[in-house]
């Protein structure tokens, strides 16, 4: 006995009793019965046990096991029937979830597999596929209808609706006065008259008391029957996400498991099951639906390996962070592009379970399933880069609409930290027009291109090119040899990219312009304004100083008297402190030593003479030194106390020794409340001066005299030392004049413009983004904030910015700079035109020019492909390794073949 016939008709009886008993179809009990014991050639002899179950007890009768090679005790029975109660039994007691599996192989197989009936990891496929082979035997299925109806065959068969027979060969009639009934008691004539009846495909033939009669439903039934589908589907779904899930953990578990299941074993404990197997019996205990047909068993597998892909994705991205080498490798190659590894999941799972429902074996399924995870993507990626190509030559038909196109453009400047809402309403009216036409390729929009777009249309009359706007080192380096080699050629029409260039060049000194620079006043005209300015500031100050210290004198007119003792202790004091007494001017030290020994009469007017004559020293001295000790005399005559009041005596007879033509004063009286408050008013202005002056090199230098035009604009101005809180204390000093606002502000414009183009005039100058950008630097945009409003310096970045676009030669380029080069390629150009003209049927020159036009035009006129990312060729590199885990994926999962 080694055939399934022969198998299902000893035992068929049995597996008809136990399959009542557990609701299953006999033929799925034969098929285990007959895999486990090779169709009953590998029944341990004296045992009966059909289903090679092992004696854990220490009895039964030894075998060696030819799975694993292990010598093991198996169970005994008497009988076959004996063999069938233990069976039931113990599928009733230890695996439940089996019970009322019906007609489903897959559904029992799982269920046995899970509760760890099997060692061999392919159990429940082979399972389906015995099934299916005890079904396919002939004979097999009526040897077992015979025990369960054994009347039916004395029953008398059905009316035939003959209108839907086919014979297999349609040339053949059916004459039924003809037909020799088996009992012949319908014959007509002998039977050596009876013609051979052709062959029928039964599979066309309908009983006219067949319960299909009258299939055709209404519509409202069908529409019933779907919607009674749909709870079905949502199961149905619900189980391959469980599958999926657990599916996807086995590339990590299945080591695991493969480790712990021979300790398990030798233990006598059940095997851990695979975790797809234990997703499937979560789904079984959640009575979730299962797979009927090959359609739904297809999808099956392309929804399980599509739910587990995610989790894949993430889990190796997680992993290549740790790992090196070729590890990492293969890792990141499987976590990166979460989308494409699904659709690579979906090919290996269509491909693999298609292979399968055509009777695939193993080993075609997993060919199949690797070429469908690599094919998918692939056929992905060209789909797309298709469907790019075609919108872009496409008129412009159902383009996104004007509020789509707004959205997309400020998500996508968001996301690249652009503010959108900030860029003048010009420009982007011209930005969302060559958006809308990148658009209906229906590709993700390209953030830095669009950043560049904006930054041309900031610059009235620029013109971006396709390699300005994207930087790539192929295109830039086509269009800038192109530009070259057309230029030294006679023919205009092949000039459109030099020209281009030409006028983005002129273009940007425009935009300069527009910012003042061809407005401004020379250097000396501007210093002179802004010292003017500021002159005439310490000019108003300094008048309303003198009319307070005017008012701080007696009704007799005479001046306030200070405290000499106090002042010179403190200048004496300042001088030591700072070790700067040995560099004060001899005049100064005397008038120190009258003014401490009360010689002199030490007033307001006299201290405001003697600091004229400090200031006279301060500016002619040439040493540092003698500079910073005069400053520290200076200060304490600023804050020279008054005599008190009962102190205001003059020394009868005293007589002044001046430091110029100073006044002596000889008085007894005092000056009055009104005076000292007016003193202190006019000392207050004096030191608020004075701290203005001392809080900027400029407003001082012009305070000391010391400031010339030329010198003010090129320090104080655009030097490099000067900071923004100079620059704003120049501004304020100007504010009273706004024409001379106005013209610092056009300076420095115009300062640009003579970096960028090196002093050269604008109708020859070449712009250098990189001296432009350099100086602008050299500005920063904190002290361009105190003369220009953002969107102004916004302007003059973009300025330098498209500069550079159209000057960059980026890493990857290879941009011939020859210009020796460039005129033997024009030249040659030349040539070919006039050869063409006495050849024509060769036809050289007009090609030639075609091809450098049409790249022109692809160029310079058509950037809105630019503004798009375009679909990219993915490696298949890339896509072997992710193809290959779920083509192993699909190879580890439980789907059956075929079941129809």
């Amino acid at each position: 006995m080694a055939d399934p016939a022969t198998f299902a008709k000893q035992y068929g009886g049995i597996a008809q009793r136990v399959g009542q008993r557990l609701n299953v179809d006999p033929a799925i009990l034969l098929g285990q019965w007959g895999l486990e014991t090779g169709w009953g050639k590998s029944v341990v002899p004296g045992t009966n046990n059909l289903g090679n179950i092992k004696d854990f007890t220490g009895g039964g009768v030894a075998a060696v096991d030819n799975m694993t090679g292990s010598n093991d005790n198996y169970r005994a029975f008497e009988t076959p029937d004996a063999f069938a109660d233990h069976y039931a039994g113990l599928i009733e007691r230890k695996y439940p979830g089996a019970i009322g599996s019906g007609k489903d192989p897959l559904k029992f197989a799982q269920a046995l597999q899970a509760g760890g009936y099997a060692e061999d990891p392919a159990y429940v496929r082979k399972m389906v596929n015995v099934t299916k082979t005890v079904r396919g035997a002939p004979g097999v299925m009526d040897t077992i209808a015979s025990a369960i109806f054994p009347a039916a065959q004395a029953g008398t068969l059905p009316q035939l609706d003959m209108s839907k027979v086919k014979f297999l060969d349609d040339s053949q009639q059916l004459d039924m006065s003809k037909v020799n009934f088996a009992d012949n008691s319908a014959a007509t004539a002998a039977p050596a008259a009876q013609p051979k009846l052709p062959d029928l495909d039964m599979s066309k033939v309908r009983f006219l008391d067949d319960e299909s009669k009258g299939d055709e439903k209404s519509f409202v039934e069908n529409v019933g029957g779907m919607l009674r589908e749909i709870p079905r589907q949502v199961g149905l779904t619900a189980r391959y996400g469980l599958e999926g899930v657990g599916q996807a953990a086995q590339v990590l578990t299945e080591p695991i498991r493969m480790a712990v299941n021979p300790a398990l074993d030798a233990l006598g404990l059940p095997q851990a099951s695979a975790t797809g197997q234990v997703m499937s019996s979560v789904a079984d205990t959640l009575g979730l639906p299962s797979p009927q047909g090959a359609n739904e068993r297809v999808v099956g597998d392309i929804t399980r390996l599509m739910a587990g892909a995610g989790g894949v994705s993430g889990a190796a991205n997680k992993l290549a962070q740790g790992a090196t080498g070729v590890t990492q490798s293969a890792l990141s190659a499987l976590g990166m592009n979460p989308g494409q590894q699904i659709i690579s999941a979906a090919g290996a799972g269509g491909a693999g379970g298609s292979v399968r429902e055509a009777g695939g074996g193993p080993v075609a399924q997993a060919v199949a399933s690797l070429a469908g995870g690599i094919a998918a993507p692939v056929a992905a990626n060209a789909a797309q880069r298709g469907v790019a190509a075609i919108g872009r030559r496409l008129p412009v038909v159902g383009s996104a609409s004007p509020g789509q196109v707004e959205q997309r453009i400020q998500l996508t400047m968001e996301r690249s930290g652009v503010d959108w809402g900030a860029v003048p309403e010009r420009v982007r009216q011209q930005v969302r027009s060559e958006v809308a036409k990148a658009l209906r390729t229906g590709d993700d929009l390209n953030a830095d291109a669009i950043r560049r777009l904006i930054d041309f249309s900031r610059v009235d009359g620029a013109q971006p090119t396709r390699g300005t706007l994207t930087l790539d080192p192929v295109q830039l380096t086509r269009e800038k040899n192109l530009a070259k080699s057309a230029a030294n050629s006679s023919d205009t029409g092949l000039q459109g990219l030099a020209r281009i260039e030409n006028e983005n060049n002129s273009a940007l000194i425009r935009a300069l312009n527009q910012q003042g620079a061809d407005t401004a006043d020379d250097a000396y005209a501007v210093g002179q304004r802004a010292i003017d300015q500021i002159q005439g500031g310490l000019d108003s100050r300094k008048s309303q100083i003198d009319a307070l210290y005017s008012a701080a004198r007696d009704s007799q007119g005479r001046s306030f008297p200070l405290d000499g003792r106090s002042f010179a202790d403190n200048a004496i004091k300042a001088l030591d402190d700072n070790l700067a007494g040995g560099f004060l001017p001899p005049q100064i030290r005397e008038h120190l030593n009258k003014i401490s020994a009360g010689e002199v009469p030490f007033t307001v007017d006299y201290a405001e003479q003697l600091k004229t004559v400090i200031g006279n020293l301060q500016r002619g001295a040439t040493d540092g030194n003698a500079r910073y000790a005069l400053g520290l005399v200076r200060s304490a005559l600023d804050d020279a106390p008054p005599l008190p009041l009962g102190q205001q005596t003059a020394a009868q007879g005293a007589r002044a020794v001046n430091p110029g033509n100073l006044p002596a004063v000889v008085d007894d009286t005092t000056i009055g409340q009104d005076a000292i408050d007016a003193f202190n008013k006019a000392r207050a202005a004096n030191r608020s001066m004075m701290q203005w002056v001392e809080s900027s090199p400029a407003i001082k230098a012009v305070y000391e005299g010391k400031a010339t035009p030329d010198q003010f604009v090129n320090k104080f101005l655009v030097g490099s030392g000067v900071s923004t809180k100079d620059m704003a204390t120049i501004k304020r000093a100007v504010a009273d004049s706004p024409e001379a606002l106005q013209s610092i502000r056009s300076y420095i414009a115009t300062w640009l413009k003579e970096k960028a183009l090196s002093g050269a005039s604008d109708e020859v100058g070449k712009f250098s983004a990189s001296n432009y950008n350099k100086a602008l630097k050299a500005l920063g945009g904190n002290k361009l904030s105190v003369f220009f409003d953002q969107q102004e310096i916004e302007q003059l970045r973009a300025i330098g910015r498209v500069g550079s676009y159209m000057t960059t030669q980026p890493a990857g380029s290879a941009v011939n700079n020859s210009n020796s080069g460039a005129l033997v390629l024009g030249r040659g150009l030349d040539f070919l035109d006039a050869v063409s003209s006495k050849v024509p049927l060769l036809g050289i020159g007009p090609t030639i020019q075609g091809v450098i036009q049409g790249a022109r035009q692809g160029a310079a006129q058509r950037v809105a492909p630019s503004l798009v990312n375009p679909a990219q060729r993915v490696p298949l590199s890339q896509l072997a390794v992710p193809a290959s885990v779920y083509g192993s994926l699909f190879g580890a999962s439980t789907i059956p073949p075929s079941q129809d």
